[in-house]
């Protein structure tokens, strides 16, 4: 006993002490986006890999082989929870099997173990927003249940700046409503948010957290959430989820 709590303490303090596996990716990887044209470029969303091998790793296999795919944007739970040596498993698949930019955004499974802060060491902010041509991209964190208020205001001040943008794309990871009525934020923060982003004419919202494939609309906003990247499928209607939901291009 006396050792195994020596091997434990050892492995807790050596995760602790080792480097970060990264520092601001979500910057880097900004800065490494290029389309050749800024009208006309594909890219791909998925959400919920949490730690998955095979699955997650031939989704990263099909991005790196499809010529026409720029980027990628990962919508959430990334890890199945939020410590070192789980963001290190990540990023090694990632750099392992797919050479074009990742983006992220937060999960609720992040927040588990070392939580937002160890999250923000590595990635950087938890929203944030970019722009390629005339279509604007915000990725927003609503991983605990609503996006707050003070996001909310940096919410429409970007959106204030970005109105010259013919899209306006929304990327967040905990869907407003859940088309099988399990998983979604709570129903006044969703109905804030709907109308917040009716206001401001969001082109699309991508979401991910159920794990399948869903499409439709909320408010008059098309949706699509894509959370099938490696996480256990949920449902077995075939009309609703399908085996490839873990990679939407747009």
């Amino acid at each position: 006993l006396a050792v195994s709590i020596l091997l434990l303490v050892g492995v807790q303090i050596r995760n602790h002490v080792r480097p970060l596996p990264a520092r601001d990716w979500i910057l880097s990887n900004l800065k490494e986006i290029q389309v050749d044209d800024p009208n006309d470029f594909h890219f791909a969303v998925f959400g919920d890999n949490r730690g998955s091998g095979f699955v997650f790793e031939s989704i990263l296999d099909r991005i790196q082989s499809d010529p026409q795919i720029a980027f990628a944007l990962a919508v959430g739970d990334l890890v199945h929870s939020g410590e070192k040596e789980n963001y290190r498993l990540f990023l090694q698949q990632v750099t392992s099997h797919l050479d074009k930019p990742l983006l992220t955004a937060v999960g609720n499974h992040e927040l588990k173990g070392e939580g937002r802060d160890l999250y923000a060491e590595i990635f950087g902010p938890p929203y944030y927003w970019f722009q390629i041509g005339k279509t604007c991209f915000f990725v927003l964190d609503d991983a605990g249940g609503d996006i707050g208020p003070r996001q909310r205001t940096w919410f429409r001040n970007q959106l204030t700046e970005a109105a010259h943008c013919n899209q306006r794309l929304l990327f967040l990871h905990t869907p407003l409503y859940d088309p099988t009525g399990e998983h979604s934020l709570p129903k006044h923060a969703a109905d804030s948010l709907s109308d917040l982003f009716s206001d401001y004419n969001m082109t699309h919202i991508f979401a991910s957290h159920i794990h399948g494939w869903f499409e439709g609309q909320w408010n008059g906003m098309p949706f699509t959430i894509s959370g099938g990247a490696g996480a256990a499928l949920q449902g077995l209607d075939p009309e609703q989820l399908r085996a490839d939901a873990g990679l939407m291009e747009a």
